[in-house]
């Protein structure tokens, strides 16, 4: 009973972190992940939320009813990612059977993200990162 009681506490948790974040502007990573995001007013950068749908139907809408866990959150500053938690807001940094392509997406998205609302016009030369991606992709294979 007591480990019901716990996993509802979180699964209410994760719901009310999702509301607050469910009308900012996101990057739909693929059918189960998405990259929310807010740029700060105030400087450069930008606070995220990271979620994943737990569902194995595509047809699970994405709303507060539907269940879903913390991949990562944190913020970006004018130098870029500043402070980056892993997991939920109160798991440790833990993460259950992470989905390493989701993982990478998100990852390329920050990084998208970093060069638009951190470093423009603070590098000569922007880095291609889908271009490194496509080399590793082929030095593995």
């Amino acid at each position: 009973m007591k480990s019901y009681v716990i996993k509802k506490e979180k699964e209410d948790k994760i719901k009310e972190i999702f509301i607050k974040w469910k009308n900012e502007t996101f990057i739909e990573i693929d059918d189960l992940h998405r990259l929310y995001y807010k740029i700060k007013d105030d400087s450069p950068g930008f606070t995220f939320c990271a979620f994943v749908l737990n569902s194995w139907s595509d047809d699970i809408p994405w709303n507060e009813d539907s269940d879903f866990d913390i991949i990562l959150h944190g913020e970006a500053l004018f130098d870029g990612l500043r402070h980056t938690n892993f997991g939920g807001y109160d798991d440790g940094g833990y993460i259950y059977y992470p989905d390493s392509a989701g993982m990478a997406g998100i990852m390329a998205a920050l990084w998208m993200l970093e060069q638009k609302y951190c470093w423009e016009g603070m590098l000569e030369e922007q880095t291609d990162l889908w271009g490194l991606l496509t080399k590793l992709k082929l030095q593995l294979s």
